[in-house]
């Protein structure tokens, strides 16, 4: 079985890569995000050997602008050399104190926060050098567009590397689907937590609310999908037609709610869109007065009518807002 001493025993053998190739040199802080972060990573056990399936995600705040890059390029250096699954995000220490969704910004006006931001203040920890996060970011402050972004993110990655996966690894991203439907759910009702545990706790609270908007069916194969990823249990095939009218559901959510323009952006994160879709050809997006939630509208109504578009719309959301 999994404990905190293994994943403690993982993490600090990735740190000790990381400091080989000369992180340490240019950063500030090195935060444990995602699951790690929250000691819920998901693990599976061959031969009594637990293997981690989660990837390794860390924020590293970088001690000058100039080494925004270099932190990637690093960090890039010791996965090729030894293997290992990890995403990195380097940040300013401006963002990191001020609790900006983004590295840079062209004006001092406060927005909504992402749930990024929020996970990364909430549901993470310093695991090297100082610690920027004595304090927590309210639930009140984070853009309800969150919602359409948790599912569009999962739909869009499941797209993308559902195919030709080994049938763990499909179960897997339905599983994260599932997941990501809760989340979205609770930031609705205002009981969104970062740890799924915690998370897990609040549908127990919301049973009846979850129900009226899913169906009795959901939370059912929600206790299934959790315990395969968090706890190690038995491996869950969800129906894909089932994801389908899941999403469904919780897209008519948006529709009734006037979920269609995140609040969360700023202008730097605008132009960084513009400046991908130039660089990917996607030049049909420029006509398009909301860019962003024009993919993630399409991605999810061509996934729920099983619609081979879809795919399309999932490279296109990888190119633009991945």
């Amino acid at each position: 079985m999994d404990s905190l001493e293994s994943q403690e025993n993982y993490i600090n053998g990735i740190i000790n890569s990381l400091m080989e190739f000369g992180l340490g040199g240019i950063a500030h802080s090195i935060i444990l995000s995602g699951s790690f972060g929250r000691y819920e990573p998901t693990y599976t056990v061959v031969n009594d050997e637990v293997i981690y399936l989660s990837d390794v995600e860390l924020v590293v705040v970088v001690k000058k602008v100039v080494y925004l890059k270099e932190a990637r390029k690093i960090c890039e250096r010791a996965i090729r050399k030894t293997g290992l699954d990890i995403n990195l995000m380097p940040i300013t220490l401006e963002r990191i104190r001020n609790k900006d969704n983004y590295n840079f910004k062209l004006s001092k006006k406060q927005e909504l926060k992402t749930i990024f931001t929020y996970d990364l203040y909430n549901g993470s920890r310093t695991v090297w050098g100082e610690d920027y996060l004595k304090s927590n970011v309210s639930l009140d402050d984070v853009d309800k567009y969150e919602m359409k972004r948790l599912i569009g993110n999962r739909i869009g990655e499941m797209l993308l590397y559902l195919e030709g996966k080994n049938k763990m690894a499909q179960n897997q991203w339905k599983s994260k689907l599932i997941l990501a439907c809760v989340s979205a759910l609770l930031v609705h009702l205002k009981l969104y937590k970062s740890s799924y545990k915690e998370q897990r706790n609040a549908t127990l609270k919301a049973n009846e609310e979850i129900n009226s908007i899913m169906g009795t069916r959901f939370l059912k194969d929600y206790e299934y999908a959790f315990s395969f990823l968090r706890e190690g249990g038995k491996e869950f095939n969800a129906d894909i037609n089932q994801l389908r009218e899941y999403v469904d559901k919780i897209s008519y959510l948006f529709n009734i709610e006037g979920i269609n323009t995140p609040k969360s952006n700023n202008t730097m994160r605008k132009l960084n869109q513009y400046i991908k879709i130039f660089k990917n050809r996607r030049f049909k997006l420029l006509i398009m007065n909301n860019i962003e939630d024009y993919v993630y509208s399409n991605l999810i109504n061509l996934f729920c009518s099983n619609n081979d578009e879809g795919f399309g719309y999932a490279k296109i959301w990888k190119q633009v807002l991945y």
